[in-house]
């Protein structure tokens, strides 16, 4: 069957998952209605892109006051899941917090409150460095179990890093792995018949270019919109990793509603006449 995504409403493709979760390899689970992963072969949940004191640098740099909200969701969503899953390992790829520079006292306040919340629930947890974690390291000393990761962290047959980073090293010790990283914050722009439009995050699996899989997260901060992966080109990824060496037109998208289900959509390359149609404003 071809699709015209252009043509006709988007939201009549969208096969709607019956259960609590979506399996979309035989060892990777995305958990229903949030921005998680769980990887069944090395008990681990996955996350990416907390940006942990976004607020504060929002009113700070922006002179935008919005309440200091995101914290208390996340941490509840993640009590509920730890519940469920009963995950042995926590890898966060990145990203924790979200000032590039110093660290406020927000930030300071909610990274050690979800070291706590992780070296009390998880028998081991790991942060990879992404391009916001700076002056964060030291607040990992405390804590055995919880490792702070420079560029990347290997698992299993799994390769774990932000995205924000390209080198031989991290090149070559992903081609026989499946990669895994965050930093691109995808998200799908969806209009109804009558003009109106939702975004909503995503996640993206597909193939690189060297025959491995990948897996993009979408942001677990519920205030970062991210890109609009239906609407872009290749070579409009924030992460060269993806630029280079991903198959684009063949990853498929899976877009959250919070809180409630996960949407499976066609492949990004059908999506093509919308995005040739369509100019956002």
């Amino acid at each position: 069957m071809q699709i015209s995504c252009g043509k006709v409403n988007l939201l009549s493709f969208v096969i709607l998952l019956c259960g609590d979760v979506m399996i979309i390899a035989d060892d990777i689970i995305l958990i229903d209605g949030y921005p998680y992963a769980f990887i069944n072969s090395i008990k681990a949940l996955v996350c990416a892109d907390f940006h942990l004191g976004y607020e504060i640098v929002l009113a700070d740099e922006e002179g935008y006051f919005i309440p200091q909200a995101q914290f208390d969701e996340i941490l509840g969503e993640l009590e509920k899941i730890v519940k469920e899953v009963k995950p042995r390992e926590l890898i966060i790829v990145g990203d924790l917090k979200h000032k590039f520079g110093m660290r406020t006292r927000q930030e300071t306040r909610e990274v050690l409150q979800i070291l706590e919340f992780i070296n009390e629930n998880f028998e081991k947890g790991v942060l990879v460095r992404g391009n916001h974690d700076n002056f964060v390291r030291g607040l990992f000393n405390k804590y055995e179990n919880i490792d702070f990761v420079e560029k990347m962290y290997i698992r299993g047959d799994y390769l774990f890093t932000h995205g924000h980073l390209l080198d031989d090293e991290i090149v070559n010790a992903s081609k026989k792995r499946i990669v895994v990283m965050g930093h691109e914050h995808p998200a799908l722009l969806l209009y109804d018949d009558v003009g109106g439009k939702v975004k909503i995050p995503a996640f993206l699996y597909g193939e690189t270019n060297f025959g491995n899989r990948l897996l993009v997260l979408p942001a677990v901060s519920p205030l970062m919109s991210g890109i609009e992966v239906n609407l872009i080109s290749q070579n409009d990824f924030l992460s060269p990793f993806l630029r280079r060496f991903s198959k684009f037109e063949e990853f498929m998208p899976y877009g959250i509603l919070r809180g409630k289900e996960i949407l499976k959509f066609p492949k990004l390359g059908l999506w093509k006449d919308l995005m040739e149609t369509t100019s956002i404003r």
